[in-house]
């Protein structure tokens, strides 16, 4: 069995790219995966915990002062490299590490981009060291536009293991936190995802639901919790009072998403949209700006609002509420169209191909 060695420069799980990653590598039955990643954080653990291989690897920051150990790093990857029929790096840190080291030891090596921000000649010389790029949407693969790579680029959504979202019953978690309605909104909390704009459109939705409440799901990446206490204290100065619920990182999601009666995605920049995957496998009805990947994974069975308006998003909101039935109809085409494009069986049966097609190409 052809072995691909995954690798990751993260220590901890710190969004839906390691995730993916993860869910991605737990289904493959084509190969034998194996991860390498820095030690040290959640990320190894995670992965030990589904049964997958993972050793410890650290993948030092590029800095002009570190070149003798940025060598020694290619050198160790290429050691490791030659076992294995593919490296499939999961960053942008990692690839430079594969990239050069697949070169030294001759083996092909796979790009997948999760991110949609372009990066222009970093990209250029990145992407000529990759066999293939995958990128995870439309969005991301306009990241590449202009770049000459455009031939190399693959579009592969990525994929969820849907059925704990379907079957999920939410009745303990609703009584947990309360709220009939119960809004929800899911990420960590990092400046990107635009949690002002959740907190300002709760704010104008709450004087008319008085029964509602708001729960911010995610943890908050900056040291001190400093990105929490300043959306706790913007929600005490809009009167959300026990309204709001912080309940940092969760590992019950699909019983979450099951709670929710809808689900708030106010994103500024998003290639994917993993979180709205697992709201639409529960049937949970979406609210989210239409940035990025965004519109792709939500098509017609959701609502799409402009980013950063608090109105926009506290109006569809309301409607919703308003309108049971059409809430109803939205979350249960959801739950059809990620069923028919974003199942993980679909996203390992596209990724093995592709492997396959490398191989194929290498004469392997």
């Amino acid at each position: 069995m052809r072995q691909v060695l995954f690798l990751d420069h993260h220590a901890q799980i710190i969004g839906g790219g390691q995730l993916s990653m993860m869910a991605l590598m737990k289904h493959l039955r084509a190969c034998g995966p194996r991860c390498l990643c820095p030690g040290g954080g959640g990320l190894a653990a995670a992965l030990r915990k589904e049964g997958i291989p993972a050793e410890e690897m650290d993948f030092p920051p590029l800095r002009p002062g570190g070149v003798l150990q940025i060598w020694r790093t290619v050198g160790q990857l290429a050691r490791r490299a030659r076992a294995a029929g593919l490296l499939h790096a999961n960053s942008s840190r990692a690839m430079f590490y594969a990239g050069l080291a697949g070169r030294r030891a001759k083996v092909p090596v796979l790009w997948h981009v999760r991110i949609a921000d372009a990066e222009g000649s970093w990209d250029r010389f990145l992407g000529r060291m990759a066999r293939c790029i995958v990128v995870n949407s439309q969005a991301a693969q306009r990241r590449f536009s202009g770049s000459g790579l455009e031939d190399k680029v693959r579009v592969i959504y990525n994929g969820e293991d849907l059925e704990p979202f379907a079957e999920a019953e939410g009745g303990a978690v609703r009584r947990e936190l309360g709220g009939r309605p119960l809004i929800g909104m899911v990420g960590r909390l990092s400046a990107e995802k635009d949690h002002e704009t959740f907190l300002q459109a709760a704010a104008r939705v709450a004087g008319a639901w008085p029964e509602a409440r708001f729960a911010i799901v995610g943890e908050d990446p900056e040291p001190g919790q400093r990105r929490r206490r300043s959306l706790e204290e913007l929600s005490a100065r809009l009167g959300l009072q026990g309204r709001v619920i912080f309940t940092g990182g969760r590992d019950d999601m699909p019983a979450l998403m099951a709670a929710f009666d809808l689900l708030v995605h106010c994103a500024h920049r998003e290639a994917f949209g993993r979180v709205l995957v697992e709201a639409m496998a529960a049937a949970t009805p979406v609210v989210a700006t239409a940035v990025g990947g965004v519109p792709e994974v939500v098509g017609d069975c959701g609502v799409l609002v402009p980013e950063a308006d608090a109105a926009e998003v506290a109006r569809a909101v309301e409607v919703l509420l308003a309108d049971p039935e059409t809430a109803r109809q939205l979350g249960e085409a959801g739950q059809r169209r990620v069923r028919a494009r974003f199942s993980i069986a679909t996203h390992v049966a596209q990724i093995e191909a592709l492997y396959e097609e490398i191989w194929a190409s290498d004469g392997t």
